[in-house]
């Protein structure tokens, strides 16, 4: 799966598992292929850490990892600004 292919099968499915706030906590997704063909997903957020749930980042974890079902990854959330 092509680097560019990975953003559209991640983004969907964490906006929907995200209910109707979805759009809110995720505003963007980049995939790419890292070294050793490890995807490599920035998840943008548009809430701080401190407005988000305590269960958001687990839940990007686990759609992420279900979305790219079983591939190497790494999930990097960037948190909107203070």
């Amino acid at each position: 799966m092509a680097a560019a292919d990975l953003s559209t099968p991640i983004f969907h499915p964490l906006t929907e598992a995200l209910c109707g706030a979805g759009f809110a906590l995720v505003t963007n997704v980049e995939a790419r292929r890292g070294w050793g063909d490890v995807a490599v997903v920035t998840v943008h957020s548009g809430v701080t850490p401190a407005d988000a749930s305590p269960s958001l980042p687990q839940t990007i974890q686990a759609v992420v990892a279900n979305a790219l079902e079983g591939r190497r990854h790494r999930v990097e959330i960037r948190w909107a600004a203070l």
